[in-house]
């Protein structure tokens, strides 16, 4: 896929969902680190993985939350706005591809986290 095939309010929102995603990993490190923000008595570990910080407390709600809204960027980019008449068999499949992302990260992150 090459960027001459977005449109301009696509490539604006790609770039959105890139700076939430970014956002998202750069905010949870001073959120599990910081005292009484994980929900419990648990003490933090140094160094620790990013599946082990967003395990409880604020660190995992601002996680969801930034997630699911960088996810949300990405399906509108994707979806041309819901003109979905005027899809292509090829936009049909990266779209397939990317909601079967999401649901990988939403069974994982959400559903079943580790």
């Amino acid at each position: 896929m090459s960027p001459g095939d977005f449109t301009a309010q696509q490539a604006q929102l790609l770039f959105q969902a890139r700076a939430v995603f970014i956002f998202q990993h750069l905010v949870i490190f001073p959120l599990y680190f910081a005292p009484g923000l994980l929900g419990g008595a648990r003490r933090t570990k140094f160094p620790c993985s990013i599946s082990w910080m967003i395990r409880k407390g604020a660190p995992r709600l601002c996680t969801l939350i930034l997630w699911n809204l960088g996810w949300l960027l990405m399906m509108r980019a994707f979806f041309k706005d819901g003109d979905v008449a005027s899809m292509s068999a090829t936009d049909w499949a990266r779209a397939v591809f990317m909601l079967q992302m999401y649901a990988m990260g939403f069974v994982t992150v959400v559903l079943t986290p580790i």
